[in-house]
């Protein structure tokens, strides 16, 4: 990574580091930051982690699997028999991440 350049003239002389608040995009540890932040968001959800594959979330709902996403990077896969549960979970989601629907 680069200084900004309106930065770089102050601070070349210094023996300071930069810092990163998150993980950007195409760094080692972007994927690792993402999949811990999805986990986070999901389970806030009341959504289980599938031990056999951690890329795949269920919601049980009186013992019963009622909504299943599969996660493949940053595209989602959403399984259910109604569309209204549908519809309230990418609205929940869209609290947390800036979602685009591609619809059925």
């Amino acid at each position: 990574m680069k200084i900004p350049n309106r930065l770089a003239e102050k601070y070349r002389s210094s023996k300071k580091f930069w810092r990163l608040k998150k993980a950007l995009y195409g760094l080692k540890q972007a994927g690792q930051q993402w999949k811990k932040c999805l986990y986070q968001v999901m389970t806030k959800l009341d959504f289980t982690c599938v031990i056999a594959n951690n890329c795949l979330y269920v919601l049980w709902e009186h013992n019963k699997i009622t909504l299943v996403v599969l996660i493949y990077v940053s595209n989602m896969a959403i399984a259910r028999t109604g569309i209204p549960r549908i519809a309230l979970f990418k609205q929940n989601l869209s609290k947390d991440f800036e979602i685009m629907d591609l619809g059925t």
